[in-house]
């Protein structure tokens, strides 16, 4: 014996009074209506590429095949679901360093979700010095101090929705990279290189002069 499910798209009627759009639901399963089979042994069915954010009816009865001929039994309740929405992915618009150790992120705002998650880190596949920051939902930016200077840094980005209590994430962003601005470097500070230089060749032609 299998079971029979049937599933089928809320249907609604449109009203135009007011420019408001009222809506009628159909129970009937009369259009849209798409069967699927799963084993007697099976408890539960998943069924994929369903319209998002979109309400639909389900009923279920069981059959047993006599003699080549299925002989069905009543349907159960009628249940109705809607399919959740996933959700969106985030776009970063710039990284860059503004400052020295300092890296900024722009993205585009998103809507009805409840805050983004940022991860920033020293290598493209995320595993050297990995950092995430939470930012706020209505934030389109972010800037990161205390970060290594001419050291290049890659980010990505996603969005987040709180659902009873746990975080429901929606895709990473495309990675972006930025190198960290640092401290050019001083008429003093290369004086100090030379002399270090001219040291350092002293001592060796001192150590072969000795041989």
């Amino acid at each position: 014996m299998v079971k029979l499910i049937h599933y089928k798209e809320d249907k609604k009627k449109r009203s135009t009074a007011y420019g408001n759009q009222k809506w009628k639901e159909n129970k009937r399963f009369t259009k849209k209506k798409v069967t699927k089979k799963a084993a007697a042994e099976s408890t539960s069915l998943t069924v994929p590429k369903l319209v998002q954010g979109k309400k639909y009816y389900v009923r279920m009865r069981a059959y047993k095949t006599i003699k080549g001929k299925k002989k069905y039994g009543k349907w159960s309740n009628i249940k109705n679901v809607t399919v959740k929405k996933a959700i969106a992915k985030a776009a970063i618009k710039t990284v860059s360093s503004p400052d020295l150790g300092k890296l900024k992120i722009t993205w585009k705002k998103l809507s009805k979700i409840s805050g983004y998650q940022v991860q920033i880190a020293g290598n493209a596949k995320f595993q050297n010095g990995k950092q995430n920051k939470a930012v706020s939902a209505k934030s389109t930016s972010l800037t990161i101090s205390k970060l290594t200077q001419g050291k290049r840094y890659y980010v990505r980005m996603r969005a987040y929705k709180a659902v009873k209590g746990k975080k429901e994430y929606g895709k990473w962003s495309n990675t972006k990279s930025v190198v960290i601005k640092k401290k050019a470097a001083t008429d003093q500070d290369n004086m100090k290189k030379r002399r270090h230089m001219v040291l350092t060749l002293l001592n060796i032609a001192v150590r072969i002069l000795i041989k």
